[in-house]
Order: structure tokens, then sequence, then C-alpha cells
């Protein structure tokens, strides 16, 4: 009988043991990076909660896990985040390490277990060339876990995160989406010979409950879970005699405004750093969205113009779900005398992409619909840029000059196989709302107008994602439309529930994907454009077009 019972007992046992233990320890940078760091960690069971009191164990040498043999330790009380009640958060800053050394941890306590031995290694500090990786948008989907193993198998010494990291939206409902992302990172980002890659985070849209303009309590994982500036959400970090990054909040929790006497007198004490770099989320010079966006002409207004005062080396842009790399700008405009700040981008490392412009944007070199991360390499005489994609493909190099003819050749041909996907031109496109008079409702009438505002004939169709029980009457006539250049259209769309309560109107957002797709006269390539819509009900006081 004793043994039966082992047997139902033990594997739940050992489950609960294992979900008690330690979890995602991760490290940041709150000091030097050369001497400091910074670990978190959490204790994730409603049954442990409460447990105040751990400790961090270190050395130089590996000691497997035996906590009397380490020749350094440190005990950390936890913290919470208010209203999440099932685990208990860990912080620690470690200081006076030694530069370039390799340390290896455990963190944890007796009554719940430790964790596994990690090894993790601090900066130079010295002229040495340091090697990051950073991109941004990175959500909780296979892809993302297969970008981290890429980006690990180049062995960065750190991580630069653009913000919309988890996707969580500062929502405590959406925990889990921290968690899966916690895992991957831990599981995925160590270098080939064993190291933690330690990480550096900018906030995003998608870390804040409200997106832009709200308090620090509403963005409670990117504080509560990794600790950095524990304040605001902007800093800066020395890496190097030669390297600085700052670190920059896009409107999210603080404003492009507010951040411009820090900016300012931080690149003025950076003068004498070769190479200044900055990571944030919204761009300056979007690839997807409209360049007259609010919150992009905001970073222009407050934040170029000290970049190009102080000579920013580059900017690290995300949040358009697309690959771009800028000319060198400066007073808003590509340079020729090799002046000018690098803006790359745009945050596609796990999203899937977004489309780009059929006729480039004049401030961009390069564009394109690819995942991808940016693996740098900074040394006091240069940087390097490469551009990597889901298949550990090299892609984009800045500058050309920093690589062989062969291996530029190469990365070439990756980018020339690539199949662009573009938005559709502006003003191809024109929807109007569904007014509905009721609180509910149950039907409505909208009209869409179609222009074909390239210069060769197009082919257009419409796809819907509506729920089940709403219908557009005729769908099918709306199908393989032909327009030639500068012709115009006009559908009217006849929406229907058969739902017996209806929707609310105001949560009544159908989607509508129109499609465009042509044969490019230049190249004989077929080419495709696309864009989603919102179909909405709005009252009739209420603005008449959306688009």
């Amino acid at each position: 009988m004793r043994s039966r019972l082992l047997q139902v007992f033990a594997p739940l046992a050992c489950a609960l043991a294992l979900h008690a233990s330690p979890q995602h320890l991760v490290f940041t940078y709150q000091g030097d990076p050369a001497t400091s760091l910074t670990a978190n960690w959490q204790y994730i069971n409603a049954d442990i909660a409460g447990v105040n009191e751990a400790k961090i164990y270190y050395d130089t040498i590996s000691r497997a896990g035996d906590v009397e043999a380490y020749a350094y330790s440190r005990t950390v009380m936890s913290s919470r985040i208010p209203g999440l009640e099932d685990r208990e958060l860990y912080h620690v800053r470690l200081d006076a390490l030694e530069a370039a050394t390799t340390y290896y941890l455990i963190v944890g306590n007796a009554a719940q277990g430790y964790s596994e031995e990690v090894k993790i290694r601090t900066l130079p500090g010295d002229d040495s060339p340091l090697r990051f990786v950073t991109g941004g948008d990175m959500g909780t989907s296979e892809a993302t876990r297969i970008f981290l193993r890429q980006a690990a198998s180049h062995a960065p010494q750190f991580a630069v995160i653009g913000g919309d990291i988890a996707y969580a939206n500062g929502n405590l409902k959406s925990v889990g989406s921290w968690d899966q992302w916690l895992q991957y990172y831990t599981e995925e980002m160590r270098t080939p010979d064993g190291l933690q890659i330690p990480l550096v985070l900018a906030i995003g849209n998608h870390e804040v409950k409200g997106s832009y303009n709200k308090p620090k309590s509403h963005a409670p994982f990117y504080f509560g879970f990794f600790a950095q500036d524990i304040e605001r959400s902007y800093f800066s970090i020395k890496f190097s005699p030669h390297f600085a990054l700052l670190v920059m909040d896009s409107g999210h929790i603080a404003s492009h405004a507010s951040q411009s006497d820090w900016l300012a007198s931080t690149l003025e004490s950076y003068q004498n750093i070769e190479h200044v770099a900055a990571v944030y989320h919204v761009p300056l010079y979007p690839s997807h969205r409209g360049f007259m966006d609010w919150y992009s002409r905001e970073g222009r207004t407050h934040w170029a113009p000290l970049f190009d005062e102080f000579g920013l080396t580059v900017a690290f842009e995300n949040h358009d779900h697309t690959f771009k790399r800028s000319h060198l700008i400066k007073n808003e405009a590509p340079t020729t005398d090799g002046t000018g700040t690098l803006y790359l981008g745009d945050g596609c490392w796990g999203r899937e992409p977004r489309g780009i412009d059929y006729r480039q944007r004049t401030y961009l070199k390069k564009s394109g619909s690819i995942q991808h991360f940016w693996l740098v390499d900074a040394a006091p005489e240069a940087m390097k840029y490469q551009a990597i994609d889901i298949d550990n493909e090299v892609f984009d190099i800045y500058p050309s000059s920093a690589t062989d003819v062969s291996y530029l050749a190469a990365a070439e041909a990756v980018f020339a196989n690539k199949k662009p996907h573009y938005d559709l031109p502006s003003e191809a496109v024109k929807l109007s709302s569904m007014k509905c008079g009721a609180t509910t409702w149950f039907s409505g009438q909208a009209q869409i107008t179609l222009k074909n505002v390239l210069d060769f004939p197009i082919v257009a169709d419409l796809q819907t994602f509506f729920p089940h029980d709403v219908n557009l009457k005729n769908i099918e006539n709306y199908r393989d439309l032909s327009l030639q250049a500068g012709e115009q259209i006009e559908l009217p769309l006849e929406l229907t529930t058969t739902a017996t309560e209806g929707y609310p109107r105001d949560q009544v957002n159908f989607y509508l994907r129109v499609h465009m797709r042509a044969e490019d006269p230049a190249t004989a390539a077929e080419i495709k454009f696309e864009k989603t819509f919102g179909i909405r009900a709005k009252a009739p006081t209420e603005s008449a077009q959306t688009n």
C-alpha cells in the first residue's frame, strides 16, 4: 500500500516543489555593467505567498548549487505587485564585482528550494569591443522563442528590447503572457558557452494599461518584474568608454517633452563618448504608420533637434512591425556629408510583419515586411549593424565597408529573395461608419470607396473577419474587381446579425481586409497590397468617416 501511495503522490509532490522553486531568473543593470548586476526572480504559487526572505549565493567558481560553498551571499526581501497575490518578487543589486569576470549564482531558500546554478559575465568596462542584440515587438508565439534562440547563438553580451514585449497591456489577468515570455527568455537566451544574457528594456504601449499618457501604476509588470530605474521609465547606461545607451519612453508613462531637459543634459555629459545610441518604442521615422502620427511628431519635435545637436549615433526604433534602415538624417532630411543619425527598426522580433509603402519613403534607405532582430558590434573605431531573420540569415549590413564583398553580396541575395508586402497606397480606400440611432446594433449600412491611385491596372477584393452571426450581403460580388489607373468605385456594404440580442453599439468593430494586386510594370512580378479596416457603428452625432 505504501508503495502505491508513493506512486500516486510522488509526481504531485515533485510538481508542487517545482512550481514553488524560484522561476524567471533574469538580470538587469542598475549600476556600472562592468562591476554591477541586478538579479530578478519570482516565486509563483499561491500557497507560498507571504514567503518574504530569500538569498542569492554567488562565486567566481562553480559550486554546483552547494549553498555552503559559495564565497558570497546576500539576503533579499520580497515585493509584490498590488493585486497579484500568487507570487513574490525579488530584486537584488550586486555591486563591487570584478570586470570581465564570470559569476556562478543560485537563488532561493531552504524551504522553497533553489534555482539551478547559472553563470553570467560582467562587461569589460574598457575599450574592448561590445556585442549586443536589439529589437522589439515580440509576443509569445513560437517565432519569438526561435528568434531568442537565434539571437543567443551570436553570443551577445546583453540584449536591448524596445518595448511591446509580452503584450499583457498592464492587465493583471494577463500575467500568464509574461510568464510565457520569461520562460522563453530564460530557456533560450543563453550563449553557446552557457552564459545568461542580461536585459535592458524600454517601455512600449503594450506594457501599459491604456497605452499612452498613463501613470506608473498602469505598467505593473514593466516596473514590478525588472529592476532598472525604479522611479522613471527612462534612463541611461554607460557600457564602456566608447558606448552609451539612452533608454527612453515614447509617451507611455512620460511625455516626450518631459524628457527633453534630461535628454539634453545626458547627451551633453556623453560628448566624449564615441558612440551614443537611443532605444525607444514609437519611431520618429516610421516605415508603416503615418509620418505625421502624433507620437512620431512629438519625438521629432522634442528629441530630434537634440539628437542633431549632440550627434546621436543611432536610434533603435520599434512599434511598426517592419524592417527599416534609414539614411543618415539631420534636420529631418537625409545628409550627404556623413553626419546625422541612423534610424534602425522597426520592431518585428516575433510579431507578424506589416506592410510597407510601394514607393520607398524618402528618409528610408531600405525597408521590408521582415521579422528580424539587429546584431550590433560596437568598437571604439566603428559601429556595425546586421539585420538577421528567423532563419538566422543576415539580410542587411551597415555600413557596407564593415564587411567583405562576398559576405555583403550574400546578405543582399537573402534580402532580394524576401517577398515584399505592401500597404495600400494613400487614398486608395475610404470607409464610412454605420449610423445607429439605438444603443443596440442589429443591422446597418456603410460604404467603401476603392480608388486605383497607381499608374497601372489593379485587381481588388474584400475579405471579412466577422463573428459567425454577422453577415455582409453580396460579399461574393466584391471579389476580383478590376480597376484601371485612376478609376474609382463605390461599394455599398449592408451588414446584419442573426444574434437575437444584437450587439452593443459601442462594441461593433468588425474587420474588413482590402487586397489589391497587380503586375509590376518594371519587373513583371506580382505585387500585393493589403490593409485591414474596422467597420464601426456610431451614433448619428458622431463623425461620419473612419479610415
